[in-house]
């Protein structure tokens, strides 16, 4: 294989400089940088198939959100429903939503080492958000 420019070139400072330019940049097929595939406005794009991958977990992302804007509004009612400020943090609560959790991650096959510290901190920040509503009446 002969050296060339891109054999000695950081491909990954390339990636940042382009990051926010539409331009063509090289990417490694079968050892060799001799294929060129446009790269996004958004973010570089190391291979085409990342193309397809990355607009399917954007709409998964467009549902996750979706699905927490739905969950913050039932934060809401219960940080409305709760008569004491003190009964917003609830551990018991907390350890029983994790451990349900965890079942279904089990189920669908998430890793336990994503699950449990998203959800921990979805509850943390959903209890922030519960007192903030609380302490608005």
């Amino acid at each position: 294989m002969n050296k060339g420019f891109f054999d000695a070139l950081d491909i990954s400072a390339a990636f940042r400089y382009v990051q926010y330019q539409k331009v063509l940049i090289p990417y490694q097929l079968f050892g060799k940088f001799d294929v060129r595939h446009e790269m996004s406005e958004r973010a570089p794009v190391p291979c085409p198939e990342m193309t397809d991958i990355r607009a399917q977990i954007d709409a998964l992302d467009e549902k996750l959100v979706q699905l927490l804007a739905e969950r913050q509004k039932l934060i809401e009612a219960a940080g409305q429903a709760k008569p004491r400020r003190d009964q917003v943090r609830d551990d018991a609560r907390i350890e029983e939503v994790v451990g349900l959790v965890l079942e279904t991650a089990k189920k669908e096959g998430l890793a336990t080492e994503i699950a449990e510290p998203v959800w921990r901190q979805l509850i943390e920040s959903s209890i922030a958000h519960e007192y903030r509503v609380f302490d608005k009446r």
